[in-house]
């Protein structure tokens, strides 16, 4: 544990770069996500610190780097704008299905004599402008949008409580409709939440390897799954069947209507980090770590098939773990991001073209 914690941050300095169809750089990426009709992509993170050697690193993101997003156009590359918070680290950041909605949420980072704690914001990509703030005086750790772009759910924290809570609101007007509450001691921060297919719950998972349902209407939580260990991504499928997290070098395929595991699958070599299923419901692409020499790590993400369990396509993508990706909305690209500062635009390989 201790050593990947070490190599996240000094993946920061790392300089390599993999072959990507289109490469952006200037984000240490926490999450990227496509808008909601491919044309433009966001990432967001830190800025990649300057003049830190490796093993300042540690220290110097412990004490706070600027927050950053940045929105580039996916086809040409520009850069439409960017978004930057001092002082703070720009944790995650959530991209309305229905329109250029941008939502982002921040994390303080602990630079000596930093009180300030940003909202979480509503951003509207087309007019490049802030339209709403939703929540203050919290520290937020996961986001996400239903799928009807009507609601955002959000977990988030005060500093010195014991603890963490999850958070459904109505979009735009931040009206909360329904909040679940969490022991810090036992669960850790919420890591990642997602919203099943029809909206009605709330899935998180948390940094002690628990999985939960959060009905909306019910107010219930109920534990899905307990991993060993962080639990880093989770995902729906879009026909409402697959729910699927990610841990320690697994992948766990679950049955959502019927409350049962279905499958695991093993290939990457460390955690994984992201995962999204194809939109016809039929695979699931996940990114994380992999070692490909003795000793050497590298971002990979691949592509599952549910129907054959198996896998069918790896991609050596950075120098340091994909930390997030997402899918086109015409199922044709994928984009990936990684800590080591760029983010990239990927053709998914048709099958005949795909390589274990």
């Amino acid at each position: 544990m201790k050593t990947y914690l070490w190599l996240f941050f000094v993946a920061l300095m790392l300089p390599g770069r993999a072959e990507g169809q289109q490469t952006l750089s200037g984000v240490c990426v926490k999450s990227v996500a496509f808008s909601a009709d491919g044309k433009w992509v966001a990432a967001s993170g830190m800025v990649p610190p300057k003049g830190v050697t490796s093993k300042e690193l540690f220290a110097a993101i412990r004490n706070g780097a600027d927050g950053i997003v940045v929105i580039w156009d996916s086809k040409t590359e520009k850069e439409i704008f960017r978004i930057v918070k001092r002082e703070n680290s720009i944790g995650v950041i959530a991209v309305c299905p229905k329109s250029s909605l941008l939502a982002v949420a921040c994390t303080r980072r602990g630079r000596a004599g930093t009180t300030t704690v940003h909202p979480l914001e509503l951003w509207n990509v087309e007019k490049e402008k802030k339209i709403a703030t939703l929540g203050e005086g919290m520290d937020f750790t996961a986001l996400c949008f239903s799928h009807d772009g009507e609601k955002v759910a959000y977990a988030w924290y005060k500093e010195g409580e014991k603890r963490s809570r999850v958070s459904v609101c109505k979009v735009p007007s931040g009206e909360v409709i329904k909040t679940w509450t969490l022991d810090r001691d036992d669960n850790g921060d919420v890591l990642a939440l997602a919203f099943s297919a029809d909206d009605a719950s709330v899935a998180g998972s948390t940094y002690t390897g628990f999985v939960y349902e959060f009905g909306i209407e019910s107010g219930e939580k109920t534990k899905v799954a307990k991993e060993e260990d962080w639990v880093w991504a989770i995902a729906f499928s879009e026909d409402g069947k697959w729910f699927a997290w990610g841990g320690v070098k697994t992948i766990q395929l679950y049955d959502w209507k019927k409350k049962m595991l279905v499958s695991t699958w093993q290939g990457h070599t460390e955690y994984v980090n992201a995962l999204k299923f194809g939109h016809d419901s039929l695979s699931v692409v996940s990114g994380g770590f992999d070692e490909y020499a003795e000793n050497k790590l590298t971002g990979m993400w691949k592509i599952w098939s549910i129907p054959k369990h198996q896998l069918q396509h790896s991609q050596k993508a950075h120098a340091f773990s994909v930390a997030s990706l997402d899918i086109s909305p015409d199922g044709s690209r994928i984009v990936t991001g990684s800590m080591e500062g760029t983010t990239k635009i990927w053709t998914i390989p048709q099958k005949k073209d795909r390589q274990k």
